[in-house]
């Protein structure tokens, strides 16, 4: 069962008067009312956040908070949340595919899956979530891989010609102090700086801390889950003890859709940065000031999942251009076809003997969040 984000449709029921409906946004999706990003407390001198709020804000249990010997860089033990969803990367999309049998509930210093090539699967029924299905459709994959689930998709998707009912699209915003406490927001540790294509090189010190904050559009057009076999997803006969032991998991549930991140960190408080983009947002001009600052600001994107040519716009963008094009891009791309329909965004997991989702059992990642010392000129 889908697990709707209860905190951010909190938030949008509390931003409507007494005698508002509140309404699904129509497609393609309209952008929810602004959510001030949070501004959690400094530690100590160095001016960079704490990290246990962004933890908390991302949706995520903090276990441990590990600070290293330079006292800016922190190694945390996060678990997943019952409701949590594992993410999906370019980089290793193709191992995520309905029954993929992957080792799951370990601590794990990357968000890249381990996959067990060991076992011969049985054919599997998967169930999507969109209607408007061809005639007679066969919800059968014989030999699950990744090809043959893109097979399965186009199949699927190919009884109507555009669908306009997304899943679900959310919207929000985080402080940060460095890209690096980015890794957070995805619940393991990536290269930040390939995924968003900044090419600068850390040098171990800075002189000061720029504060940002980072915008996130989630819009899952669809999902697909594979039905809980009657017997068992092996056709071998398994020694259960040896799948308990090495947590021996499968890939349950796909979804799939579109993501953009945005970063902007410039000498400003995260609440005029905010302010900026909530301008840009909704077409106000901007002060001198204000343009003044957007110069000299950093802005980086993540874009997965939208089309070519608006992936491409965006990301030869700069300054203000950059933010005007990440708005209209996760604003106008609401609908999705068998051509168009994102990239694998999200992922759920089943242990391999009662089908229990891994994450209720506590599914439990190592993040680390190196950040430069910071030190002092005068």
């Amino acid at each position: 069962m889908r697990i709707i984000n209860l905190a951010l449709v909190i938030l949008f029921l509390c931003s409507c008067s007494k005698t508002e409906v509140p309404v699904v946004p129509p497609n393609p999706p309209v952008l929810p009312p602004v959510i001030p990003p949070v501004v959690p407390p400094v530690v100590g001198a160095s001016g960079y956040i704490n990290l246990e709020n962004l933890v908390n804000s991302s949706g995520y249990s903090l276990l441990k908070d590990s600070v290293w010997s330079d006292q800016v860089s922190h190694t945390l033990l996060l678990q997943y949340t019952p409701s949590s969803r594992l993410m999906i990367l370019p980089a290793f999309q193709e191992k995520i595919f309905p029954c993929a049998i992957l080792k799951g509930n370990f601590t794990g210093q990357k968000i890249d899956p381990e996959v067990v090539a060991d076992y011969e699967v049985n054919p599997i029924t998967v169930s999507p979530t969109f209607l408007n299905l061809p005639d007679k459709f066969n919800f059968v994959i014989e030999k699950p891989s990744y090809t043959a689930t893109l097979d399965y998709l186009k199949r699927a998707l190919s009884g109507t010609a555009v669908h306009k009912q997304i899943y679900n699209f959310s919207y929000n915003s985080f402080a940060f102090t460095h890209l690096n406490e980015l890794n957070i927001l995805f619940g393991g540790n990536v290269d930040i700086k390939q995924l968003f294509g900044i090419s600068t090189e850390n040098t171990g010190t800075v002189t000061k801390v720029r504060n940002g904050i980072v915008l996130r559009a989630v819009q899952v057009n669809f999902g697909i889950d594979m039905d809980i076999p009657e017997y068992s997803v092996f056709k071998a006969k398994v020694d259960n003890n040896i799948l308990n032991k090495s947590k021996i998991s499968s890939v349950s549930s796909i979804d799939y859709g579109r993501m953009g991140l945005l970063t902007l960190q410039a000498d400003a408080k995260p609440e005029q940065l905010n302010v900026i983009t909530n301008k840009i947002r909704t077409s106000q001009p901007l002060g001198a000031d204000e343009e003044k600052l957007l110069t000299t600001a950093e802005i980086h994107t993540y874009l997965n999942g939208y089309s070519y040519s608006g992936t491409k716009s965006v990301e030869s963008a700069s300054g203000l251009q950059k933010i005007q094009g990440f708005y209209n891009l996760i604003s106008s791309e609401g609908t999705f076809s068998a051509s168009t329909y994102g990239s694998p965004l999200f992922y759920t997991l089943n242990h391999s003997v009662d089908y229990s989702r891994v994450p209720q059992q506590g599914y439990v990642v190592r993040v680390n969040v190196q950040r430069e010392k910071v030190i002092k000129t005068n």
